[in-house]
């Protein structure tokens, strides 16, 4: 995990230590904490945004999925409470009643626990954490590009996305974004995915990027560039037929805590909720593709190449 991520990670984590160190029942899931209940400036502060509500739902659901992954050995369990307690003690400190501050917070933080989800996993299935390195004379063949750019007042971001196809039949799939801010108090936001799927439209893998950035200084522009990668395996990329792309960005202004801008809801959350929205509505609308091979053609608001 990024250090980028960790401290986000872990100021999220406020109200995931309170549903781990009480032995909820199962209304709890909805929700990590009850409003009636909110003590300190964040947590009264998520009650009164719908926004920071729906993010504080999505990360209840994570924490479950987390828990349950985590074994039902009391030690493991006690330490997931013992870190994601400490976490509670870092947040009122560090975000109060700051909502972007807390947006920031949650959605980061959601990332980081589903890196965590998935580590578990493939430790429980036997699988190795880091694909092997391919033959390192072998640089692959890029088989898909894709590139998109948008920018609203002082700030900017950009995202752009190759697929590679290794000689041993290997795949690979990398996402970069850099946001860009050349005025202070004004952040830039990009967001880019890229999926690989079958001729069926079901997801074979998929890589990830989420940038933030603000300028500082006085002069000059601040960038900021993230990265996600994902390898594929053989056996999993020969069946990959088709690569599609999302690119979704958002700009905005901080001004006495309130934003204005083109902050519409434009949060890795909103970007899973229409991750979600694609893939299932994706084998319905593949029926109707015809395009040749390399070529690129949108389909339900996403960028497509068609591999083989």
């Amino acid at each position: 995990m990024s250090s980028r991520w960790w401290w986000w990670g872990s100021v999220a984590g406020f109200g995931v230590a309170m549903l781990f160190s009480s032995n909820a029942g199962p209304a709890s899931a909805a929700q990590t904490f009850e409003c009636r209940h909110a003590a300190g400036r964040a947590q009264v502060t998520i009650c009164k945004s719908p926004s920071l509500l729906a993010l504080d739902r999505e990360i209840s659901a994570v924490i479950d999925t987390l828990r349950a992954k985590a074994g039902s050995e009391q030690s493991a369990q006690q330490r997931l409470t013992d870190r994601l307690t400490k976490w509670l003690d870092k947040l009122n400190a560090r975000c109060g009643a700051r909502e972007s501050c807390l947006i920031r917070a949650y959605k980061q933080g959601i990332t980081s626990l589903q890196q965590e989800v998935r580590l578990l996993e493939r430790k429980r299935s036997g699988s190795p954490d880091n694909e092997p390195a391919p033959d390192k004379n072998d640089k692959g063949r890029v088989i898909a590009k894709f590139f998109e750019r948008d920018r609203w007042s002082y700030t900017g971001g950009d995202a752009s996305a190759e697929v590679t196809e290794f000689s041993d039949g290997r795949g690979f799939l990398r996402v970069d974004v850099m946001a860009e801010s050349g005025a202070f108090k004004y952040f830039a936001e990009p967001h880019g995915v890229l999926i690989v799927t079958d001729a069926a439209g079901k997801v074979i893998a998929d890589a990830y990027a989420s940038g933030l950035a603000m300028r500082m200084g006085t002069h000059g522009v601040f960038q900021q560039p993230h990265s996600g990668i994902a390898p594929v395996k053989a056996a999993e990329f020969s069946a990959a037929v088709y690569a599609f792309f999302s690119f979704k960005y958002c700009g905005w202004r901080q001004t006495f805590e309130r934003t204005v801008g083109e902050n519409n809801g434009c949060y890795q959350s909103s970007q899973r909720a229409e991750y979600r929205a694609f893939v299932a509505d994706l084998a319905k609308a593949l029926s109707g593709v015809t395009t040749n091979t390399g070529e690129r053609f949108p389909i339900l608001g996403w960028q497509g190449i068609k591999l083989r």
